[in-house]
């Protein structure tokens, strides 16, 4: 797959977009707003994504888990809600000179993704049949366990078109994590815990 970087924007030109989401599989909704300028060289691209979404529904509305049989609310996998939000934003600089067929394009991205989303609780040991948590109060709701992740990013890439010289230069750094009820961790028989470990208190299957 030969993917191709976006064109540089026309000389004077101002541009943008508006995208609308929405699916019924789980009641998702989202927004894109995109927007582009340049002048004679200078230019800019922006982008700003938001996407949120409920519980996904299954045409079934009970779930056998570990010889447990678990009633689904209005046929909804519980907890599997979630939303992003991504943005990102370049600035870029194009010279050409004809006289010594010398074309010089560098552009500057900055981005930043995130997300986070359930995961369905019947599906995380026996979680609902000790758990305080309400996870049918709301179908859009992220309660534990859930799964959190956000990519920041840097990068520059410059070429050179007499000499063919690109040059790429990024920072990224990555987060993720994921969080659950500690008490509600499974310790098998033949698991080995430090001995300062809180999971000492867990009980053993």
């Amino acid at each position: 797959m030969d993917i191709e970087p976006h064109k540089l924007p026309l000389e004077n030109s101002f541009n943008g977009e508006v995208n609308l989401l929405a699916e019924s599989n789980n009641y998702l909704l989202g927004v894109s707003v995109g927007l582009q300028k340049r002048k004679e060289k200078w230019f800019y691209r922006t982008r700003i994504t938001y996407r949120d979404y409920g519980d996904y529904k299954v045409p079934t509305n009970k779930i056998n888990y570990e010889n447990y049989i678990f009633e689904l609310h209005d046929n909804d996998l519980r907890n599997t809600a979630g939303r992003e939000a991504n943005a990102n934003f370049s600035i870029g600089y194009n010279f050409n000179n004809i006289t010594s067929f010398n074309n010089i394009t560098s552009e500057t991205f900055i981005s930043n993704v995130y997300a986070k989303n359930g995961f369905f609780a019947n599906a995380h040991s026996l979680e609902v049949r000790v758990s305080e948590i309400d996870y049918d109060a709301s179908n859009r709701d992220i309660d534990l366990p859930y799964h959190k992740v956000n990519h920041f990013k840097v990068i520059n890439n410059t070429s050179i078109d007499k000499h063919t010289l690109f040059l790429d230069i990024g920072y990224q750094n990555n987060n993720r994590e994921e969080q659950s009820i500690q008490h509600l961790m499974v310790i098998y028989p033949n698991q080995i815990i430090p001995k300062n470990s809180s999971l000492l208190k867990t009980p053993i299957l």
